[in-house]
């Protein structure tokens, strides 16, 4: 009787597919739906092959949609699990509010949905003559 490690790796060779690249499966990897959805296929994936947390880390936020990356990164996530914490956060923020959305994929800037913190100021022409404005 093989062992449990042997048994799974009988089977992977007999029914796995013959050209699986995993490494160049996860490179190609990108969140097109839901983040957790993504996590899944990601985990699916990453379990195939041998890398250091850190270059897992990089795969994963690499994967996000801009917006999503961009605000995990923001945090500077030490682990998977905190970056897919804050992708889902994110994520929840934006459906629950979708226009407090910060990073715009088009623009690569930051949108602000807060009013300026100054008044606009008056117009000179109406406040240079005192007595034109009387007449």
């Amino acid at each position: 009787m093989p062992s449990w490690k042997d048994y799974s790796q009988i089977l992977l060779d007999r029914f796995d597919e013959v050209c699986e690249d995993p490494m160049a499966e996860l490179m190609r990897l990108r969140q097109k739906g839901p983040v957790t959805k993504f996590h899944e296929q990601f985990d699916a994936i990453v379990s195939k092959v041998e890398l250091a947390e850190e270059h897992q880390l990089s795969c994963f936020l690499g994967g996000l949609k801009q917006d999503v990356q961009m605000m995990v990164r923001m945090f500077q996530p030490d682990s998977i699990r905190k970056a897919f914490s804050l992708a889902k956060m994110y994520e929840s923020a934006i459906t629950t509010h979708p226009q407090q959305k910060l990073f715009s994929k088009s623009a690569k800037t930051i949108h602000f949905s807060k009013p300026p913190l100054f008044p606009t100021p008056p117009n000179p022409a109406e406040t240079s003559n005192p007595k034109h404005k009387l007449q």
